[in-house]
Order: C-alpha cells, then sequence, then structure tokens
C-alpha cells in the first residue's frame, strides 16, 4: 500500500428508513484509522458544507472543519457523497452551502449513545450557479462533473489519486509525500525521480517502528522495505 502523511477515513452510511417511533434507522461501515487523542474535553465547532448537484440523484459534499481537544484547535477536512432517489428533483441551484452552529455533543457511557445537536439553514451557494474549483459544467443536467486532475495536470511525482473534487499524490512502498504533498522523498539522497527531477529516497522502517518483527528477531532495512531475521547464535 502506498505510504500517506495523513489518516484517511472512509464512512459508508445507507439509510433504512424511519422506525414505528419515527427515528431514522442508518446502517454505518467505518473504514480507516483517524489520531488517537488524549482523554479531555472534545468540542466540535461551527462550520459551513458545500453541496454541489454532481448528476442526476446525487450530491458532493465538502468542507474544512475543527475541533478543540483541551484548548488546543485540531483541522481537519470532510467530503463525503450523498445518492437519492432522481425522482425527488435537484438543488434549486448548482451549489449550496449549509450553515451549523451551536453544536452540542453528549456521550451516554450507559447506554454508549452519541447524541449531536445542531442548529443548521442551508442557504444557496456563493456562487451558487457556477460550478467550484475541481468540477466542470455539464449543461445537459445542469451539473457539475469531476475534473480529472490528474489526466488533464498530472500534478505528481509518483502516484496521482483522483476523487471527487480534487486529487491527493502518494508514493510507492517505503518512501513517503514531500512537504509539497506532490514528490516522494526520504533518508537515501542517492535515489532521484526520473519523472519530477526531485530528491527522492526510501524510509528506514527499522528506525522508524514501522517493522512487525516476531520477539526476538532484528530489523535489516532494505531498499523500499525491510526484513525480519535471526540474530547469529539462536535456533
Amino acid at each position: 500500500m502506498p505510504q500517506e502523511n495523513r489518516e484517511r477515513l472512509t464512512i459508508t452510511s445507507t439509510a433504512q428508513g424511519i422506525n414505528d417511533d419515527g427515528q431514522l434507522q442508518v446502517d454505518i461501515e467505518v473504514d480507516g484509522r483517524v489520531p488517537t487523542l488524549p482523554t479531555g474535553v472534545v468540542l466540535l465547532r461551527p462550520f459551513t458544507e458545500d453541496y454541489v448537484q454532481s448528476g442526476e440523484g446525487s450530491l458532493y459534499g465538502y468542507s474544512s472543519r475543527s475541533f478543540q481537544v483541551n484548548g488546543y484547535m485540531l483541522p481537519y477536512a470532510w467530503n463525503h457523497t450523498v445518492t437519492y432517489d432522481a425522482d425527488a428533483g435537484r438543488l434549486p441551484f448548482l451549489v449550496q452551502s449549509l450553515f451549523t452552529t451551536n453544536l452540542r455533543v453528549h456521550y451516554g457511557r450507559g447506554h454508549r449513545k452519541l447524541k449531536i445537536r445542531a442548529a443548521a439553514a442551508i442557504r444557496k451557494g456563493e456562487p451558487s450557479n457556477r460550478c467550484p474549483e475541481g468540477f466542470t459544467l455539464d449543461e445537459s443536467g445542469p451539473f457539475c462533473l469531476d475534473d480529472d486532475e490528474c489526466v488533464r495536470m498530472q500534478p505528481c511525482a509518483h502516484v496521482c489519486n483522483n476523487v471527487l473534487g480534487s486529487y491527493y499524490c502518494s508514493c510507492p512502498d517505503g518512501m513517503t509525500l514531500g512537504p509539497d504533498g506532490k514528490s516522494c522523498q526520504g533518508r537515501d539522497q542517492h535515489l532521484r525521480s526520473h519523472d519530477s527531477g526531485s530528491s527522492c529516497s526510501y524510509l528506514d522502517e527499522c528506525q522508524l517502528g514501522m517493522m512487525t518483527c516476531a520477539e526476538g528477531e532484528e530489523c535489516v532495512n532494505t531498499i523500499g522495505s525491510y526484513q525480519c531475521v535471526q540474530p547469529c547464535g539462536r535456533e
């Protein structure tokens, strides 16, 4: 798997309808990882989220948010795709914005339930009838179609991953993204990237503690990987 210098969490939510008590039933599948947070008070901050009409019966939402942990502000990005019955119609504008304030979070340890309450309002986006960056206009809809930056721009030194409205670069095994988010780098400055001309090198997984050797084995770094070996004199 390519090494990345970020955490990525994918959440798939499928609405199953409303039960007899008027509650929306949702199946949620979580895949990925997030940073380990210290024990303390976590506060969600108000945020704005833009929704783009990306097709017949589909919306794309994205926002940049932050939360506060023990007085420290931590940023994170959020994006998701919503599919629905196309017979329900389209947004009145190509882009609409959701404004969320007065966020309150309560976790009941006894019932292991997380409750989130907020005040929300929806308005037309700014701009409302022009596709945002990362999308191109399909006048037949009208819809905002994804702009494949990987094909059009070829921005990455190694691997380019196109996503709705954006893209991100990744690296071969044993390498990591550089500060520019496009080239790959590590410790060995003798390896050069033929694609971009920038310096690239391999990580020392042993030194960084990224190995998974068994007890009693020693980690030996290799180009782009590592090996677990039994020390001499041991069986």
